[in-house]
């Protein structure tokens, strides 16, 4: 990653405390907002959700859901 793409993507990453988070169920979006971290390296993105949520079950349902 260049370094002046990385130093935007950092900030970006910083300055913002929400994500919305895309999934899918039954060729249906379905769309929620998270807080999320990234790591270090800014290849993952984290977020934490229960597992009764609609976006867990969709991701678990279509694995395309998931990067």
């Amino acid at each position: 990653m260049l370094d002046e793409t990385r130093e935007v993507l950092i900030g970006l990453l910083q300055s913002q405390r929400f994500a919305v988070v895309a999934s899918q169920s039954k060729g249906q979006p379905y769309c929620s907002p998270v807080a999320f971290a990234s790591s270090k390296d800014l290849k993952h993105l984290f977020f934490a959700t229960p597992r009764y949520a609609r976006k867990y079950s969709n991701s678990k349902e279509n694995r395309n859901n998931t990067p």
